[in-house]
């Protein structure tokens, strides 16, 4: 995720985020993120980690 897409998880430019939150001076990372998007990108970082069957989502 990082290699393929740094300004995907942070950047210091706010506008290039659908909802920026600033997490240090100059360093935001995009909020307000759905649950589809999150799952995402869970599935991204652990499938890059080679942990791809580490995650499993119970739902009652």
């Amino acid at each position: 995720m990082v290699s393929g897409k740094p300004g995907a998880i942070h950047t210091p430019d706010p506008g290039a985020l659908r909802q920026a939150v600033q997490i240090a001076e100059g360093y935001f990372i995009e909020g307000n993120i759905d649950s589809k998007a999150k799952f995402d990108r869970l599935k991204l970082a652990l499938s890059e980690l080679g942990l791809e069957e580490e995650l499993f989502v119970k739902f009652a």
